[in-house]
């Protein structure tokens, strides 16, 4: 997009929409063009984002969604009136559910027009106000620029989540008087990052609370959700420095790497499967990052956590909600564990509260880590099955799931002829 274009104070609304949605960072705007909003594709023809054309709105809901959820930058939504705001909710719903940024731009009928019945003529703001952080109506060419910047900014402040701007039909296609200078101030630079107030920083007892609880525990867990997917570095670092077992919620896969050692399963509790349960049952300290507890991920609430429990999360409704939790913290996820890193005694060694732990598993298997301190073969140590001599390779994650599976679920986890290649002191794994 030409900004200088926009200097000269008239300009169609749909120019100044490409441009506010270039300033707020989106590259993608998914959707299939129509009668009210076919002026805006010409407008994003000439800009730096990709017009992505869909086969029903609802794909442009989940695309966006996922673009974000995968680490992308803010995606949008672009909807015509009516049918397509309806067929998109269910992506929206989604990303309001999981807490994933996106922005719905939906037009909207005309407003200049003194005709009733309109095509499309529904309060689709209604509709969507339910699964959106805000909604915005802008009702002249100087509004629009504000109207979208404020609604990306909301999308991924604080607990982030969707946010939907309707433009009339006649802002896109009919040329907008608005003051050049405004538009020079708002346009062009990249989104401001967020603001302190908009970060939830713990305070220092809460950080400390939850340190003194990770280093004396002889077996802690950690599980986290998408609200810690900014903080995949500190979740391994915490994870390694403490010893921790990692699980994730299903929305969270690939905040902690599923290749490493100390990780457990998508889910703890009834939600895996027997002999993890049972390494997991071990776990005396449970802090929970950036995870709802909710019906899915606890397998319809079937787990129990330890007396000595937290839960951090950036949405201050939801620590303790569905489990009572001895710490609830109101926190950002990256902000509390880089403040919990530095509270950890400088003196804890990875797994050291693990190795060499002197009281025996209640089941009578080795405790998780019990193979030393910085073990590679971490939890798996005590995986139900022959047992490794001592000075043979560990196995790799992938023999150890492939031997789960062909002696719990013989029917449905046998693997392919060949595969995994044979791994010295397997042993049969």
């Amino acid at each position: 997009m030409l900004l200088q274009d926009l200097k000269a104070g008239r300009q169609p609304g749909a120019a100044i929409v490409a441009a506010a949605l270039e300033t707020a960072g989106i590259t993608h705007a998914f959707g299939i063009p129509g009668t009210h909003n076919m002026e805006l594709y010409d407008a994003l023809s000439r800009s730096t984002v990709t017009a992505v054309l869909i086969t029903d709105e609802q794909s442009a809901g989940f695309l966006a969604d996922g673009m974000a959820r995968s680490g992308g930058p803010l995606a949008c939504a672009n909807v015509v009136p009516g049918a397509g705001v309806t067929h998109c909710l269910s992506g929206i719903a989604e990303a309001f559910m999981d807490g994933v940024p996106l922005l719905v731009l939906t037009c909207g009928i005309r407003t200049d027009s003194k005709y009733r019945y309109q095509l499309h003529d529904i309060d689709q703001l209604a509709i969507l106000r339910p699964i959106v952080k805000g909604t915005w109506k802008p009702e002249r060419g100087e509004d629009i620029a504000p109207a979208i910047l404020e609604a990306a900014r909301l999308a991924r402040a604080g607990c982030p989540g969707p946010v939907a701007v309707e433009i009339p039909a006649n802002l896109y296609l009919l040329e907008q008087t608005y003051d050049p200078a405004k538009v020079a101030h708002l346009l062009g630079s990249p989104p401001a990052p967020p603001v302190a107030d908009e970060v939830a920083v713990a305070d220092e007892v809460a950080v400390r609370a939850v340190a003194a609880m990770l280093a004396s525990a002889a077996c802690p867990l950690l599980h986290v959700g998408l609200g810690a997917a900014e903080a995949a570095a500190e979740v391994r670092a915490l994870a390694e420095r403490t010893g921790a077992l990692v699980s994730s919620t299903f929305s969270g896969k690939g905040v902690f790497p599923e290749t490493h050692p100390q990780w457990l399963w998508p889910g703890f509790g009834l939600a895996c499967p027997k002999p993890l349960r049972a390494l997991a049952a071990e776990a005396d300290a449970v802090l929970i990052l950036g995870a709802r507890m909710g019906e899915v991920s606890t397998a319809s609430y079937g787990l129990e956590l330890p007396q000595r429990s937290a839960q951090v999360d950036i949405d201050p409704s939801v620590p303790g909600a569905n489990f009572p939790v001895e710490l609830a913290v109101t926190a950002d996820a990256k902000a509390f564990l880089a403040a919990l890193l530095e509270a950890l005694p400088r003196g804890l060694a990875p797994g050291a509260a693990h190795a060499g732990a002197a009281a025996p598993s209640p089941r009578g298997s080795p405790r998780p880590g019990a193979a030393g301190a910085g073990s590679p073969v971490g939890i798996w140590s005590g995986f139900p099955g022959r047992p490794l001599p001592g000075p043979a390779p560990p196995p790799s994650r992938r023999h150890l799931h492939v031997g789960f599976r062909q002696r719990h679920f013989p029917r449905h986890g046998a693997p392919a002829p060949g595969w995994p290649p044979p791994l010295p002191g397997a042993h049969g794994l």
